[in-house]
């Protein structure tokens, strides 16, 4: 009995999981978007989300809540909404997420915390700008440079204390490819106590960087999950790629 009231309640959690994530992909001149997530049998925290601006912008935000189980999906569902209205076209991402964290650190009773990277696409200015809330930074390829790993000089986990967000801005050129994802595909572990690493996801990517970003994607479940088979999967594995065409 009890471990069937447990499967029911992590069924309800994946279920309110699923409820906060996109419906469909974004369609937008110049930008080449797909998106995937793997759910671990016990439910995490993943969250992703897009935000289209009628000023052709566009809001890519992923973000993962510490805890596991219903909990976590509930305070995940809190921090959607919040994003989702604080995210505006005319408030910098690193003003978004100091307001995010500020309303967390008011609201918040139990405990958990968020990691979150917010970038907003400019294909009219050919800009990129980004902040990181303590998440892991996302992998930058660019045509005759070297991988990049994007982060900040400031930036803290949401929903622990109040805190500073720095901001940056770089150019966006076609091919450029940029890689979102969780602390599910780094710390995949095989069979020998091996975690993935940030190292064999910029191998895969760069073996693949000529492919559409939903080629790219399946090549990434597909590398992590030979990697880290799914009935070992401890932890939900969120991807998000974007490549400017």
């Amino acid at each position: 009995k009890k471990r069937l009231v447990m499967e029911r309640e992590l069924d309800i959690a994946r279920k309110i999981q699923q409820s906060f994530l996109p419906k469909s992909l974004p369609d937008l001149p110049g930008l080449d978007i797909s998106a995937a997530m793997m759910t671990a049998r016990q439910v995490g925290g993943d969250i992703y989300d897009f935000v289209k601006f009628d000023s052709g912008q566009l809001g890519v935000m992923i973000g993962d809540v510490s805890g596991k189980g219903i909990p976590a999906s509930l305070f995940m569902s809190m921090v959607a909404g919040f994003f989702k209205f604080l995210s505006t076209p005319m408030v910098t991402p690193e003003a978004v997420l100091f307001n995010l964290n500020a309303k967390l650190v008011k609201e918040n009773s139990s405990n958990l915390f968020v990691t979150v990277f917010y970038a907003v696409f400019d294909i009219k200015a050919k800009t990129m700008a980004y902040a990181n809330g303590g998440h892991l930074p996302i992998l930058y390829l660019s045509a005759g440079r070297k991988e990049e790993f994007l982060d900040v000089e400031e930036g803290t986990p949401l929903g622990l204390m109040d805190g500073n967000y720095s901001g940056r801005r770089i150019g966006l050129r076609p091919g450029d490819i940029f890689v979102f994802y969780t602390d599910g595909v780094t710390e995949a572990m095989n069979k020998k106590g091996e975690m993935y690493e940030r190292e064999r996801l910029v191998k895969v990517v760069e073996s693949n960087r000529d492919k559409s970003s939903e080629a790219l994607v399946k090549a990434i479940e597909k590398d992590v999950r030979r990697f880290e088979p799914v009935t070992k999967q401890h932890d939900d594995i969120t991807v998000i790629v974007v490549k400017v065409i």
